[in-house]
């Protein structure tokens, strides 16, 4: 039986302005870049996510947002600075 590859997590990201937008200390352009999560710290995920001038998305399932859709989130989630309920 063949491995399955594994998928690394990763974001896809493209600008809105046609002429592009710089946002954490990187240049996007209209066209979707796709970035592993590993190239990012936290800061720059959540400044990139925050920025209406661009459009960021899973890579893998093209959702937006970061609980996609979910409705609540329990206990920790380290990778997003949720810390476990107090």
């Amino acid at each position: 039986m063949a491995d399955t590859p594994k998928t690394i997590p990763a974001l896809k990201i493209r600008a809105v302005p046609p002429k592009g937008f710089c946002r954490a200390g990187r240049r996007w352009a209209p066209e979707p870049q796709v970035v592993p999560l590993s190239a990012l710290d936290r800061k720059q995920i959540a400044a990139l996510r925050a920025e209406p001038n661009l459009v960021v998305e899973d890579a893998e399932t093209g959702a937006v947002g970061w609980g996609n859709c979910q409705t609540y989130v329990t206990g920790a989630w380290p990778d997003f600075d949720l810390p476990a309920a107090r």
